[in-house]
């Protein structure tokens, strides 16, 4: 069911503000509304469904957003995840003595870690 909220307020309204003379006048009709429902509280509601609808409305821009977020994060991990196998894959699989002078005394996975460290430094030092 659709229901015609502008109609809905503009007969609200006008039962509202009927004056005396008007309410005379259009007595029988304003009676039959006002048995059915106070436009007070028709304009309440519709003021409630206005409220609700901007709600939902800012709801679905948040969650858009916090949507678009989420796959921006996403594909920086799955970067952050090739990087990080690289990295490992010198790390682990890559002879020491290929790496260069700066790693070659290194024994260790951590050593490796910190000589990787070093020189990014130094790399970003440079820049």
């Amino acid at each position: 069911m659709t229901i015609d909220k502008e109609k809905l307020k503009a007969l609200a309204e006008a039962a509202r503000d009927y004056s005396g003379s008007d309410l005379i006048e259009h007595e029988s009709r304003y009676n039959a509304l006002a048995c059915e429902v106070d436009p007070v509280t028709v304009l309440t509601l519709l003021a409630e469904i206005e409220r609700h609808e901007a709600w939902r409305t800012a709801f679905l821009a948040e969650r858009d957003a916090q949507m678009r977020q989420r796959d921006q994060l996403r594909a920086e991990n799955e970067a952050l995840r090739k990087d990080a196998e690289r990295y490992r894959a010198i790390r682990d699989e890559i002879p020491h003595a290929d790496l260069g002078r700066a790693i070659l005394d290194v024994q260790t996975a951590d050593e490796y870690d910190a000589a990787v460290d070093a020189a990014m430094a130094k790399e970003k030092s440079h820049d």
